[in-house]
């Protein structure tokens, strides 16, 4: 008995020494592994990379203490430390509060489909009280990403959706953030520019009215102090007036550019007319000019000649008419081929061909001439 005692007194030694060494080993291990997870959370983990499109803000124990552009960063991690990356590339959000509701799965009826709904479709009043339905985009860049997170309720992941607001029993109040707020902004401005313009100048001139509200917007924006800076607003879909009243509105628009179209005809025709009638006058003033310099000219010559002319009369009068008739006389001779001298004292008979046969040329002569050979 007393032999299987010690044997089992052995036995039992022998495992609490097994058990014993693989605890110090566990717990070596244990230790090594909670170090190196210690190395690895205060050195790798504290690094961080802001990409080129983004700005990180770095929070010491929850204030923002640094504003960090892009590059890679290491700070020590949490609790100590957490970042928070903002977008600065270009965002763009739509403003569609007055527009058309998508109607697809409430309208029955293609006729309640042309009827506006309140509280379903949106819409705007113009300075001269009529409707009109518009909807926008809007670009916008973060230029202050401090401002931004503090000043616009941004969701703690800025790259999310604003956040959605509920009440206990779930019924939907809204949303709040920083879309939520430019959205509402421009909203407000497109209705302030929108009540002081007419219909008129909003659906045919498309660009002064946009230029106005980016204007608006822009100004109200700036004021705001958010750190945003509006880039550029635009029409998602052209305005348009309520669909009862568009076939209206769309023979005013086709009155409008046929009126145009002759308007542009007759200017053409106007300019074309005046550049036509200015060079005629041009070409009449010319020819006249020139016209008046030549009889001038011709007047002045005669002048000078019949001047001449006069001073050699009064000293021999005989002999400047025998000059002037000979002078006639060759001129009348020269356009004459046949010419024919008959002295005033004569009485001779002259005959002559009314129809002479033409002159023979060196050609004829020379046919003439073989003709006779081959006889």
């Amino acid at each position: 008995m007393e032999n299987k005692k010690t044997v089992n007194q052995g036995e039992q030694s022998l495992g609490v020494k097994a058990f014993q060494k693989s605890l110090q080993v566990a717990f070596i291990a244990l230790t090594l592994v909670i170090i190196g997870m210690v190395i690895w959370y205060f050195t790798f983990k504290g690094y961080f990379t802001i990409e080129s499109q983004e700005q990180g803000l770095l929070l010491r124990f929850g204030k923002i203490v640094k504003v960090c552009p892009p590059g890679t960063y290491w700070e020590l991690p949490d609790p100590v430390h957490s970042v928070i990356k903002i977008p600065t590339n270009q965002q763009i959000i739509e403003v569609n509060d007055f527009w058309f509701a998508n109607q697809s799965k409430v309208i029955k009826n293609k006729e309640d489909d042309k009827s506006i709904l309140a509280g379903r479709d949106g819409f705007l009043i113009t300075a001269d009280s009529n409707i009109v339905h518009t909807n926008w985009v809007v670009t916008y860049s973060i230029k202050n990403p401090k401002k931004y997170y503090l000043q616009t309720l941004t969701p703690i992941n800025p790259y999310k959706d604003d956040d959605i607001i509920k009440t206990e029993n779930g019924y939907l109040l809204g949303s709040r953030g920083p879309q939520t707020l430019i959205r509402n902004t421009v909203a407000s401005s497109i209705l302030r520019v929108t009540a002081q313009t007419n219909i008129e100048n909003i659906l045919y001139s498309h660009t002064e009215y946009r230029q106005q509200v980016e204007k608006n917007a822009f100004d109200a924006i700036e004021a705001l102090d958010i750190g945003v800076k509006i880039d550029n607003i635009f029409f998602a879909e052209k305005p348009t007036p309520p669909k009862k009243t568009l076939p209206f509105f769309q023979k005013v628009t086709q009155a409008r550019q046929e009126s145009e179209t002759v308007l542009t005809k007759a200017h053409s025709y106007k300019v074309e007319t005046t550049n036509l009638t200015v060079a005629n006058c041009a070409k009449i003033i010319a020819e006249a000019e020139a016209y008046s310099k030549r009889i001038v000219s011709e007047i002045n010559a005669e002048k000078i000649y019949f001047e001449s002319i006069l001073e050699k009369h009064k000293s021999n009068p005989k002999v400047v008419l025998l000059s002037l008739y000979t002078d006639m006389l060759n001129e009348i001779f020269t356009t004459v081929e046949d010419k024919y001298i008959i002295p005033s004292d004569s009485n001779q008979e002259v005959r002559l061909k009314l129809n002479p046969e033409p002159d023979k040329t060196r050609d004829d002569v020379i046919d003439e001439f073989n003709q006779a050979r081959k006889k």
